[in-house]
């Protein structure tokens, strides 16, 4: 929806993900390497953006992003971290990464450092949706004014959330996205055993009050989603 903006331009391809600021070898190509790589710098745009979910994770990123381009802004978009964890499980299983059952692999007790080849760990389920943990450096390194936390839940309004959105970015905020819709790996289409959800939510209960607090937001749509499943 963002991509669609015509003063917006998005790194390209969109899929995969660029990951530029995550490896030192193509950061250390300079910020000129960065635009002409991924961007098209013919186009007349305002903003220009970058995808690359795997950025929360690391204050290495943070870092880097701020020294190349300080006056960046941060959108981050939160996922139910119950849904979250569930759906990130299946997206590894799906990908044949994970072998375990699922009451094994959510067990907060069982989170194995696990082998893996991939950028982030795909089995890193329950620590991932920990987002006080990993939003903190960046409020720290940004401030609170350059970042903006929308809701999965949001996004299902999309008028007002990319209106919010657009206004952010200070760029028009009337423009509305002719493609509305929603792509997120499935979580909630799969049967889950009610131990694992109680564990789960036992897990956040206290985490998500920490992140309320940080980022000034309301998050009883997500307590409510939990009593609707239990």
């Amino acid at each position: 929806m963002l991509d669609q903006h015509p003063q917006i331009c998005f790194a390209k391809p969109l899929f995969p993900e660029p990951k530029f600021f995550l490896n030192e070898t193509s950061f250390k190509l300079g910020k000129q390497n960065y635009l002409e790589r991924f961007y098209d710098l013919t186009k007349r745009t305002i903003v220009l953006g970058e995808k690359s979910t795997s950025y929360i994770e690391s204050e290495t990123a943070a870092i880097r992003i701020k020294a190349m381009f300080p006056d960046a802004q941060i959108l981050f978009s939160l996922r139910n971290p119950v849904e979250r964890a569930i759906s990130n499980y299946h997206f590894s299983v799906s990908n044949n990464l994970e072998k375990r059952n699922i009451e094994v692999a959510l067990n907060p007790k069982s989170q194995d450092a696990l082998e893996f080849s991939t950028s982030v760990s795909p089995f890193n389920y329950l620590d991932r949706g920990n987002y006080f943990k990993y939003l903190g450096p960046y409020f720290k390194i940004f401030g609170q004014e350059k970042i903006k936390i929308v809701l999965f839940e949001e996004l299902t309004d999309p008028v007002n959330s990319m209106a919010e959105i657009f206004e952010f970015m200070k760029i028009d905020s009337t423009f509305q996205p002719i493609d509305r819709s929603i792509r997120v790996n499935a979580g909630n289409v799969y049967t889950t055993e009610l131990d694992v959800l109680q564990s789960l939510i036992k897990f956040y209960c206290s985490k998500i009050e920490k992140l309320e607090e940080l980022i000034n937001k309301d998050l009883t749509v997500w307590r409510e989603d939990w009593k609707s499943r239990m």
